[in-house]
């Protein structure tokens, strides 16, 4: 069984990121925060900066802009401006 979560950034003009991935590193207002498998909900402001991802030895990541980041049922959506 997979242990995965979905990863989504989604700004106004539509979906910038559709991933998967073992293991999520959210930069937030008040620090970084790492997101495996099966985490808590949550909602949460993110700052600008790097989203950065591993799944297997791939290591990636992504630059966001401040946004909003949900956390439930194993995906994380991340909305942002642009």
């Amino acid at each position: 069984m997979e242990r995965l979560l979905e990863i989504k950034v989604v700004t106004p003009s539509g979906v910038r990121l559709s991933e998967k991935a073992e293991y999520i590193e959210l930069p937030l207002e008040d620090g970084l925060i790492g997101i495996k498998y099966n985490h808590a909900p949550m909602l949460a402001r993110t700052v600008g900066g790097m989203l950065k991802y591993r799944l297997g030895n791939q290591a990636r990541e992504f630059s966001l802009s401040p946004g909003l980041a949900e956390v439930k049922d194993n995906t994380v959506t991340i909305l942002i401006s642009k």
